[in-house]
């Protein structure tokens, strides 16, 4: 490995077997971090095939495996592993048990899909007991979102009807959601958070072949929702190592079912014997940060005292405003800030 890498970050490179969990803070070298690990993983003989790379979106997929490309080119490797979105890998896992005839085929609709807009408005039509077609579209949208939630919680119509946990559900949701589910059915179609939902199924159960991979890598970790999750547990296997990484503190999703949480606590629960790991330094701001920086740390009287420093870009009043703050145990200390 040639490139100039932080204590922190070749711990990270250097990581080979057993779970791991990284929580990195912004602009800290996340991605150069994970690309070098994998070229190290493969330079050490692990097969490429072996690898399996799971990114919260499709232009972080995109973005990371141009940027693997360019590192396996470098180190003349001979194969890139798979790099994939949660949706594009449970939809893989779908089309082999369809081949395998496991499962029945399903034609995969999408949200922007004519045919899905109007699917909603007949469900809810159905479930609020309208006559007539007029529907805001302000409801559908919430709609669309309940749905979703409701989906990516593996909830069945029954489990929104006696579930203790959804009693405040209205009975009018609860209708719409069952016609949702029977509409699907009826007419053979398949959303993404259905894919999911029948990969994690198919996964648990004894009659599919799990895929087996030495090593799962995780971007975004802090924006996966429950059923992503139970994907991961499904791919993993006893000689399987996962890597997480993600920082709680950019988790932007939990209004569509992002769980931080699983970052905070549960993937060291779910994860035995994971190893913790931090990138807390930012590469971001350049020299201005460094200055804000070491104007603090001089003010810290008592150099023995462990602190932390929390740094914030705000932008204000069309200034760029770096707020520091330099915090002890026992509380804040101080802040200073520096205008540009």
């Amino acid at each position: 490995m040639s490139k100039k890498l932080t204590k922190e970050q070749k711990k990270i490179v250097d990581h080979f077997y057993g779970h791991a969990l990284v929580k990195a803070v912004p602009g800290s070298g996340k991605t150069t971090t994970l690309i070098m690990r994998v070229t190290n993983l493969l330079t050490k003989g692990v097969p490429a095939q072996s690898i399996l790379i799971l990114m919260y979106n499709k232009a972080a997929q995109i973005s990371f495996q141009e940027k693997l490309n360019i590192a396996i080119s470098k180190y003349n490797l001979a194969y890139s592993p798979e790099v994939r979105t949660f949706n594009s890998y449970a939809l893989k896992l779908i089309d082999q048990a369809q081949k395998s005839k496991l499962i029945r085929r399903k034609t995969l609709i999408r949200p922007e899909d004519f045919q899905y807009q109007g699917l909603l408005r007949e469900c809810y039509l159905f479930g609020n007991q309208i006559e007539g077609s007029y529907v805001d579209n302000n409801d559908i949208e919430k709609l669309e979102l309940n749905i979703s939630n409701w989906r990516l919680e593996e909830l069945t119509p029954d489990d929104l009807e006696k579930d203790p946990n959804y009693k405040d559900v209205d009975a009018s949701n609860k209708r719409t959601y069952r016609k949702y589910c029977e509409l699907l059915e009826q007419h053979s179609l398949r959303t993404f958070d259905d894919s999911l939902i029948e990969a994690v199924q198919l996964l648990r159960s004894n009659q599919f072949s799990t895929p087996i991979f030495s090593q799962v890598i995780i971007d975004e970790y802090q924006d996966v929702n429950y059923i992503q999750n139970e994907l991961i547990k499904g791919i993993t296997q006893e000689r399987t190592s996962v890597m997480v990484v993600g920082d709680v503190n950019q988790c932007i999703y939990e209004w569509r079912g992002s769980r931080p949480d699983f970052i905070e606590g549960i993937f060291e629960r779910d994860f035995k014997k994971s190893k913790v790991y931090n990138l807390s330094c930012t590469f971001r701001y350049g020299h201005q940060l460094a200055y804000v920086a070491n104007s603090v740390i001089s003010k810290n009287k008592d150099q023995n005292i462990n602190c932390m420093l929390e740094i914030v870009l705000l932008n204000l009043l069309g200034h760029r405003v770096f707020s520091v703050q330099l915090v002890y145990k026992a509380g804040q200390l101080s802040m200073f800030q520096l205008q540009r």
